[in-house]
């Protein structure tokens, strides 16, 4: 069953993408023909957002619906593996961006587009600016519980998106009221290195905040104390401590305990103690999803 939230999540994030789909075609074919550089670097940076932005949205879908197969500490890694490959994309395409910037500087000022081309960039800069806006005010109003890590990086990128879409707007009103002027020019140019510097830097966050968790980051001290300290308190409830199992998905703790029972404790004696050790330590870390696995052992 699909919470309130979670289908308030599916729905923010796919009208931002209808939207970006939509406008994404007027801008492939603007930029061309206003020979506009932020444009272009706008078509490229919403092109990757975009197609990830679809791939997240069917993946956040199969985490909602219980679909994904199942992962030993959550579906946390997964989850921080796409905001690292969109992070990945924004950098690369940000060098891209910045080596048509540097080759457009040394072939020197071209003769400007037509009016109407720059008329329907400035038209289709603005409409941007205004979506990008409010998807942003949605996806932050549905992610800022702070449980998504699929949505909160969808926010970092649709604020990337909302910064660059206006300083594309303002690059591209210059170019349009100054045509063939040296301003022009040097704003088409700045233009695009403003936006590769968004890029560069949105992507940069998104890769520090998710490397630390796709490297198997290890929970803090006091939380392994807190671990070791209810296994000492129920230490008389089982046999055995076959083995513990924990790490850090995302901002999440997510913990495995195997307890080892000899094979005359009652089954119902045994599963109340995994209960009360589970529940014990989920108090002690607010957050944490705590398992613990009743094993059969021979003594003796």
């Amino acid at each position: 069953m699909v919470s309130p939230e979670s289908r308030r999540r599916e729905w923010s994030l796919g009208l931002s993408l209808a939207a970006d789909t939509a406008l994404l075609a007027g801008y492939a074919v603007v930029s061309v023909g206003a020979a506009s550089l932020p444009l272009l670097a706008e078509t490229l940076r919403g092109g990757i957002l975009m197609l990830l932005g679809w791939w997240i949205l069917a993946t956040m879908r199969r985490v909602h619906r219980g679909h994904l197969p199942g992962y030993d500490y959550g579906s946390g890694k997964l989850e921080r593996f796409a905001n690292f490959l969109v992070g990945s994309l924004l950098l690369l395409g940000a060098v891209w961006v910045v080596t048509r910037t540097i080759g457009a500087w040394l072939a020197g000022p071209l003769p400007p587009g037509s009016g109407a081309w720059l008329m329907a960039a400035q038209v289709l800069a603005a409409v941007n600016v205004v979506l990008n806006g409010a998807a942003f005010l949605a996806l932050w109003r549905a992610a800022r519980d702070g449980t998504s890590l699929l949505m909160a990086g969808q926010v970092q990128a649709r604020l990337g998106k909302l910064v660059t879409s206006v300083l594309v707007l303002a690059s591209v009103a210059i170019t349009t009221n100054w045509p063939g002027t040296q301003l022009a020019w040097i704003a088409n140019l700045a233009g695009g290195l403003l936006v590769a510097a968004v890029m560069c830097g949105i992507g940069l966050t998104m890769l520090r905040e998710t490397l630390p968790d796709l490297l198997d980051r290890a929970l803090e001290e006091r939380l392994q104390r807190a671990i070791n300290k209810s296994l000492g308190a129920h230490f008389q409830h089982y046999e055995t401590l076959e083995r513990v199992r924990s790490r850090q998905s995302g901002g999440r703790a997510h913990i495995e305990i195997a307890l080892g029972f000899a094979p005359s404790r009652p089954f119902g004696e045994v599963a109340e103690v995994a209960r009360q050790m589970a529940r014990e330590l989920e108090a002690m870390i607010p957050g944490a999803e705590v398992v613990v696995v009743p094993v059969t052992v021979q003594l003796g």
